[in-house]
């Protein structure tokens, strides 16, 4: 419990910082160390993966509608979404990880 305690408030002040820099907004900032607080009970990993896999995400998108001309450089993209769908994909990989262990025979 300390040390999920000590890793969501981590990513709270990684996140300030980038605030600071005006790269995240607070609202992301709050969310993302919410998002590390509750995944880091469950393992030490899962915050690294959840919000890793939203900055891929967003990348990707980001790419995809650059591409398409929706998106210019410079604009603001909320983060929110992506941190919340990959909360998500965290959660089912939390789940489904011992499983395919598991069924691998390992």
């Amino acid at each position: 419990l300390l040390l999920s305690f000590l890793i969501g408030l981590a990513v709270f002040v990684v996140g300030l910082i980038a605030n600071y820099w005006d790269v995240l907004g607070m609202g992301d900032v709050k969310l993302a160390s919410g998002i590390a607080l509750v995944t880091a009970f469950f393992s030490v990993l899962l915050p690294f993966i959840s919000i890793g896999l939203a900055f891929v995400l967003v990348f990707l998108v980001v790419i995809i509608q650059l591409g398409f001309g929706k998106a210019k450089l410079g604009q603001s993209i909320p983060l929110g979404p992506y941190l919340l769908l990959s909360f998500i994909g965290a959660s089912e990989f939390r789940y489904l990880l011992p499983r395919l262990i598991w069924c691998s025979g390992k």
